[in-house]
């Protein structure tokens, strides 16, 4: 929310108020939590949520529609409403989904997580058997421009790293399963499955809801699979820390719930495997800083994630 006004000091918190009231005719109140480059309300009986967005994260109308086709239950209803007054920042009118990003609850002592987790490994293999069933075709520009950000951001860990053996064995692995990797059918790929962009219900567990698209693009299946990682641990003060020891038994969960719905042969789990490596990787081993990704050098965690495999 910060960031929305601070590089769109035309507005301001008040007459976004103003205008998602006058949009629903009802009072409005800002979501307890935000994203960095939005602002967010919802309406007063807690249906609707209205969104503001940044230039600087622009929503596509296209991506949303696709989204809400793949995974119907899980993403909301969504209509454009145009640009706020003379400005570069859009609005968004939204069903609000009954749910709470994952992290917020991950360390409430009044939610036993751990008793949460096989509904929300087992909606997350669901997520991904979606997109593996409303399989995409990209353009020929579309193959080239992945294939050359793999092969630009895979050289250039390569080269940070050049000195650590067992993660520099990781980025090769990649770099030499990528035709592969590209031969694996194509799907929507959400970009930030963060904890916050998952929304939880914390009764049961399950994963009721997936926000947040800004960042979706079309890519081989199993790059998006880092995502399973946001629902396993969370990092805070005292470093990483798994809910449950180093979750493989959710880990096994979630891969038995996928192949139990897509009974792919072992070779194609390989592959699968090596993708989801290769998406670790880009997510990873960068970092945002400054209004840019940079190369990170602690992998410590990174390590941590490529060294567990969910195929084997």
């Amino acid at each position: 929310m910060f960031d929305l006004f601070d590089t769109h000091p035309e507005i301001s918190q008040a007459s976004c108020d103003a205008y998602a009231e006058k949009i629903l005719n009802q009072p409005v109140r800002p979501l307890d939590w935000q994203g960095c480059h939005s602002y967010t309300l919802e309406s007063g009986d807690e249906q609707i949520v209205i969104q503001f967005r940044s230039a600087a994260s622009p929503l596509d109308k296209n991506t949303v529609k696709l989204a809400k086709k793949v995974h119907p239950t899980l993403v909301p209803a969504t209509e454009y409403l145009g640009f706020f007054e003379s400005t570069e920042v859009t609005v968004w009118k939204m069903d609000k989904i009954p749910g709470l990003g994952i992290f917020y609850v991950m360390d409430d002592d009044d939610v036993d997580i751990k008793t949460k987790l096989p509904a929300t490994v087992t909606n997350m293999a669901k997520f991904y058997v979606e997109a593996w069933q409303s399989r995409q075709t990209p353009s020929l520009e579309e193959t080239l421009a992945v294939r050359q950000t793999c092969e630009t951001k895979l050289a250039e860990l390569e080269e940070k790293h050049s000195s650590s053996s067992p993660f520099l064995n990781h980025i090769r692995t990649c770099k030499e399963a990528l035709d592969d990797i590209l031969k694996l059918p194509w799907v929507l790929t959400h970009d930030d499955l963060s904890s916050m962009n998952l929304l939880f219900n914390r009764t049961t567990g399950n994963l009721v809801g997936v926000v947040d698209w800004a960042d979706a693009e079309i890519w081989p299946f199993g790059k998006g699979l880092w995502g399973v990682e946001s629902v396993l641990g969370f990092c805070g003060s005292e470093g990483y820390t798994w809910l449950d020891d180093d979750c493989l038994t959710y880990r096994k969960l979630f891969a038995a719930s996928l192949q139990e719905q897509l009974c792919l042969p072992a070779d194609i789990l390989a592959i699968i495997e090596k993708a989801r490596k290769l998406g670790l990787l880009l997510r990873y081993g960068y970092e945002w800083q400054d209004g840019g990704f940079v190369l990170v050098d602690d992998t410590a965690v990174l390590e941590m994630f490529l060294d567990r495999a969910m195929f084997k």
